[in-house]
Order: C-alpha cells, then sequence, then structure tokens
C-alpha cells in the first residue's frame, strides 16, 4: 500500500509539472524516477530513460520565445538541450579533440581524483568565430558525460529591461546548482565586458559582478561552458574564473574535406561520391566555417533527392552558383584547381566559373611545367 501510494505522488507530480509547462522540471523528475527504479525494475527504468534520451521537444522550442517567456514569468531564458546519447562528434583540430578528450577524462574520473585531494574541471570556455564548432562541443561533451545540458545565451538576456539580467543568471547557476548538468553560456562576451569600459552604463557592470559571484558559488559536480567570439571583450576576472580555455581556428582543408566526406557518405540514395569531386567542393568551400560546409552538403543531398541527379550534378550547380562574386583572377585560379583534381575536365572548369578553355589550359600547362 505505501508503494501504491507513492506511485500515486509520482503521477501528481509528474502531472502538475506538465500541466504548467515546468519542462525542465518534468525531465529532472523523470530522471530521478530514472535511478530510483533502476534497481527494482530496470526494464521501467530503462524504457523511461529510452523515452527521455529519445525526446526532441527541447530542441523545438526557440530561444527567442524563451526569452519573451521570461520577461512574462520572471524565469530565465534558458534553452534546455536535453540528455541526447546520439550527438555526433564534431570535426575538430587534434590538439582541440586532446583537450576535450582530458576534460572528459578528469570528468569520468571524479572519485579517483578526489581519494588524492583533487576535482576535475568544472568550467571551461571555447573562444573563436561562429560556426567552428564549439556549440557543437558542448553538446558532444554533454552526450558523453551522459549529463542534462541547459544552454543560456546571454546576448538574449539583455533585453529592453537590463535589470533582468543579473535574475536571469542566478536561475540559470540554480538549474545546475541543486542537480547537477551542464550550463553552456552562449555568447558570454555580451555582458561580460570589461569592467573598465566606459562606454558600459553601471548596471551592466553589476551584472558581470552577479556573474564572478556565480561561478564563484558554483555546484563543481557541474560543468559550467561558455563561449565567445570576441575574447579581447571580456573582463579579466571573467577570464580567471574558467579553469580551461580551448581556442577554436577556421577548419583547415584537410578538416573541410573530412565534414563533406563525412557527411556525404552518410546518404545512401547518392551511392557515393568520388574523393576527386569532394576534393572539388572543398576547394570552393575554402574559408568556410564547419556550420557553412555541413549546410552546403546537405542542401546538394536534398538536390540530388528532389530532382534525382547524380551528385557531380549537384556539385556542379553549386560550384557555378557560387563563382558570380569572384574576381577574374580568382576564378582562373579556381578553374586551375578544379581540374587538377582530375574530376572536372578544362571544358567543365570554362562552365563553372565562365573562363575561357584557352585560359585554363596555359595555366595549367604552366603549373605543370614548373612540377
Amino acid at each position: 500500500m505505501e508503494q501504491d501510494s507513492d506511485i500515486k505522488d509520482e503521477i501528481v507530480q509528474l502531472v502538475k509539472f506538465g500541466l504548467g509547462g515546468q519542462l525542465n522540471d518534468f525531465r529532472m523528475y523523470v530522471s530521478r524516477l530514472i535511478r530510483k527504479y533502476r534497481v527494482g525494475d530496470a526494464s521501467f527504468s530503462k524504457a523511461l530513460e529510452s523515452l527521455l534520451q529519445s525526446s526532441d521537444v527541447p530542441d523545438m522550442t526557440p530561444i527567442r520565445e524563451l526569452g519573451h517567456a521570461s520577461r512574462r514569468t520572471g524565469e530565465a531564458p534558458i534553452l534546455p538541450v536535453g540528455q541526447r546519447s546520439d550527438v555526433e562528434k564534431p570535426f575538430l583540430p587534434e590538439r582541440i579533440v586532446k583537450q576535450v578528450e582530458g576534460l572528459l577524462e578528469e570528468r569520468e574520473n571524479a572519485s579517483v581524483l578526489a581519494l588524492n585531494g583533487l576535482s576535475p574541471t568544472s568550467t571551461a570556455i571555447f573562444t573563436g568565430p561562429p560556426g567552428v564548432g564549439k556549440t557543437m562541443t558542448a553538446r558532444w561533451i554533454a552526450s558523453q558525460l551522459g549529463m542534462p545540458m541547459y544552454r543560456l545565451d546571454l546576448a538574449e538576456t539583455i533585453g529592453r529591461h537590463l535589470g533582468e539580467s543579473g535574475n536571469n543568471i542566478k536561475a540559470a547557476f540554480s538549474k545546475v546548482r541543486v542537480t547537477p548538468g551542464i550550463l553552456f553560456l552562449d555568447e558570454i562576451d555580451a555582458i561580460a565586458k570589461t569592467r573598465s569600459d566606459d562606454s558600459d552604463i553601471g548596471e551592466m557592470k553589476r551584472v558581470v559582478t552577479v556573474l564572478l559571484q556565480e561561478l564563484d558559488d558554483r555546484n563543481p559536480a557541474s560543468l559550467i561552458l561558455a563561449a565567445t567570439n570576441n575574447m579581447s571583450l571580456i573582463d579579466p576576472a571573467v577570464w580567471r574564473r574558467f579553469e580551461l580555455r580551448i581556442d577554436y581556428p577556421m577548419p583547415d582543408e584537410k578538416q573541410i574535406m573530412n565534414a563533406l566526406e563525412s557527411d556525404f557518405s552518410a546518404s545512401d540514395s547518392l551511392g557515393g561520391v568520388s574523393a576527386p569531386w569532394i576534393e572539388a567542393l572543398g576547394i570552393v568551400m575554402k574559408g568556410a566555417p564547419f556550420s557553412e560546409v555541413r549546410s552546403v552538403a546537405m542542401r546538394i543531398r536534398k538536390r540530388c533527392v528532389l530532382r534525382r541527379c547524380p551528385a557531380e550534378d549537384a556539385i556542379t550547380e553549386y560550384i557555378r552558383e557560387n563563382t558570380e562574386g569572384l574576381t577574374h583572377a580568382q576564378r582562373i585560379s579556381l578553374a586551375v584547381a578544379l581540374v587538377e583534381t582530375g574530376a572536372v575536365t578544362q571544358r567543365l572548369a570554362s562552365e563553372m566559373t565562365g573562363v575561357s578553355r584557352q585560359t585554363i589550359r596555359r595555366r595549367t600547362e604552366k603549373t605543370n611545367s614548373k612540377g
């Protein structure tokens, strides 16, 4: 009878969270039930865990809507990313991979460190231009550690009422203070500006102070991650609160090729794309961030499916569309590079770039004679 009463109480609590739209509390309570029934009823616990991990509801809530909701309810505009086990490992330079793996090793062996009077890293900041994999890394870390992740866009917290920002930060940290999790502070430079900046108003400087206090009072069992595109703006005191700093460069040609190869190999409908054609597309994508590379690969795959055409045709069309803004010298260099991949004939390179076949032939012969 006592067990029946407990189950009824649990159902009532879940209904309250559900009807109240308290998604974060709902998921946390389900996580608690998973742990509770793991020993007594393993199959039930596993079924709950499977439902929780497969749920895509948190990812469907736009950050902007959450921000508006915060102004109505007083809650922080936090995007619950959820707890997923199927997050793809991002393409990163070996140096960054080793840093991330070192962080994971510490977190996974926290008990071993504790026996020796040590603590695992609990704060890390990612720096670099947009689209290079900072958010993807945070999601992947969460998936590897099996921890729920919450994303707070700090640029979004600065609304018409600046006084809300401090409360939003406090509410965000409270999410992972009671129950261990990962808090991802995106665009931290939006509020963590140096307090010596004379252009900032007093309220913003007080917000920085709130952030410093919350970082000092954090739950060490949780992991605080942050990302910035403008590291020069961040207050030195904020920098000192982060134990690990990982700098993300723009992807090099090899990383772009690897990302394209992975995306195209994931599509059975394309029947495989030859390496020379991937190389040709990679030449055009040189200097692009990962987000753009993955977006282009997805558009080409969709085009192939909808038009029922080979990947080579879709890649050719994409290259042709994206050479219009190049200078004549740039188009000549591109045409020669495409021919040298072995995938593109001089005639096709001419059609793609608008460079005459005679010019391409002359430049190619000149390049070969130097080699």
